[in-house]
């Protein structure tokens, strides 16, 4: 069986990278994933989020994974806070940075797995919390009421199912 090839359409720091770099290491982290059975969904938001963090730390002069520390992943998640949308004048939502650090952890955490680092720089810092949401479409109070009074009380199966959905 050959390996599998990362995504191409995703957006790439370096054609042909240098060996021992992020860059290099992301696109076996990649196949590592699809291995796993991962949604190629899933792949594709990580290949997108850890590009940003790998361009982000380029930007400062890191490509190697050794480089990044866990004060420059906090770095980053502050620079994921006060991140501005280009389109809007919005922020990015607490999912949205959740989304990327979640990326970048679990790449990181491979990598020390891997022992291409010797530990994992993200292991311990803070996630911002999600809110909890409620369901958007719920039953209402008259629809739940004609539900349960459709039962034909005569049977004793449909007796027992109304009690279950009562109890719901």
């Amino acid at each position: 069986m050959g390996k599998k090839k990362a995504n191409p359409k995703v957006p790439r720091l370096v054609e042909k990278p240098m060996p021992g770099t992020m860059a290099a290491y992301a696109d076996e982290y990649y196949v590592w994933l699809a291995e796993r059975n991962y949604s190629s969904e899933t792949i594709k938001n990580r290949q997108v989020y850890v590009y940003f963090f790998m361009k982000w730390a380029d930007e400062r002069g890191l490509v190697e994974p050794e480089e990044v520390t866990r004060p420059v992943i906090e770095q980053y998640q502050r620079y994921l806070y006060h991140y501005k949308k280009k389109r809007s004048e919005g922020y990015l939502s607490v999912n949205s940075q959740y989304a990327r650090l979640i990326a970048v952890c679990g790449y990181f955490k491979w990598l020390a797995r891997q022992n291409y680092i010797l530990y994992n720089p993200t292991a311990d810092i803070i996630m911002p919390r999600v809110g909890k949401r409620l369901p958007a479409h719920v039953l209402s109070s008259e629809d739940a009421d004609q539900i349960l009074n459709q039962a034909d009380v005569n049977d004793i199966m449909v007796i027992r199912d109304r009690a279950m959905l009562e109890t719901l």
